[in-house]
């Protein structure tokens, strides 16, 4: 009898050992709990994790304002960010006039901001405000000349979504945990029999929900560096993408296809965790005047 007890107390340990474990890695980086990231948020800049935009005032520029030429101005600028965590990056200004006419010549500047905090049912996000200047025009002979300034904001971004499935049902899309960001991951399964395993086929798609490209972390090419994990069993997505997706600025979405060869045990729960790290280049474009003297 003893034995049989310490049997029974011995599975239940492994039990609630399995349990915690999976509430942990489907925790770490999942839904946000009520007050946090992503719920009572009023702004739509929280869905993607960061925002930016100019501070309007007297000598700052901001979009319909008439800049007289040889009045000194400013281009103020202040980012938002509404992630779990901090950022850096650049912002860099400039305007589609000519050099030989002053203005805002091509100027970037580093910035870094620390995360977003929670707030009963809302977040406040971390703030930076940046100024670029003095600037002034000059040698402009048109009475009053349309213009138009460019501010963009670069930064790494890493996205994640997890979740957790079983065999059954065949066909589904999985409900996966994740954050705010500028990319969103969906991944719908389909099952079939093969020999005496399942054949688990994934279709992973990468959605863009904000208008901006999506680099490598470094800037040099269009895509994403792509890390899918099925623990404890291996996930192939096939050679082709060499753990990098491409996209284009045509499309707003790609998908990938993967598969696993898993045992024939339908209650088991798998554990799968989707992880793109990228660079975001996201600009904006200011129409504004600017007045002969």
């Amino acid at each position: 009898m003893r034995r049989g007890k310490e049997c029974r107390n011995y599975n239940i340990g492994i039990c609630l050992g399995l349990i915690f474990l999976m509430l942990f890695l489907l925790g770490a980086d999942g839904c946000p709990a009520p007050g946090e990231l992503g719920e009572g948020v009023a702004t739509e800049a929280a869905k993607y994790g960061m925002d930016f935009a100019l501070i309007p005032g007297i000598g700052y520029l901001s979009g319909g304002k008439e800049i007289v030429q040889g009045d000194t101005f400013y281009v103020y600028v202040k980012i938002e960010n509404y992630d779990k965590k901090a950022k850096s990056g650049n912002i860099c200004v400039r305007d589609s006039l000519e050099a030989v006419y002053g203005g805002i010549i091509d100027e970037c500047r580093q910035f870094s901001i620390g995360a977003a905090i929670a707030e009963d049912e809302s977040v406040k996000p971390a703030e930076v405000k940046m100024l670029f200047g003095p600037y002034s025009y000059h040698d402009i002979k048109i009475e009053l000349l349309e213009a138009k300034a460019f501010v963009t904001a670069s930064y790494v971004h890493q996205s994640i979504a997890d979740g957790s499935f079983t065999i059954l049902p065949e066909q589904e899309t999985l409900k996966l945990n994740q954050l705010p960001s500028p990319i969103e991951i969906r991944a719908e399964k389909g099952v079939t029999l093969k020999d005496d395993q399942y054949n688990v086929r994934l279709k992973i798609t990468f959605t863009k929900k904000l208008e901006a490209e999506i680099k490598s972390a470094d800037f040099k090419k269009k895509g994403m560096a792509f890390t899918p994990t099925l623990f404890y069993h291996r996930l192939n997505c096939g050679e082709k993408w060499e753990n990098f997706v491409g996209m284009t600025d045509d499309k707003n979405f790609i998908s990938v296809n993967c598969f696993a060869l898993l045992p024939k045990e339908e209650e088991v729960p798998y554990i799968l965790q989707l992880v793109a790290d990228y660079g975001v280049e996201q600009r904006e474009e200011i129409n504004f005047k600017i007045k002969k003297a």
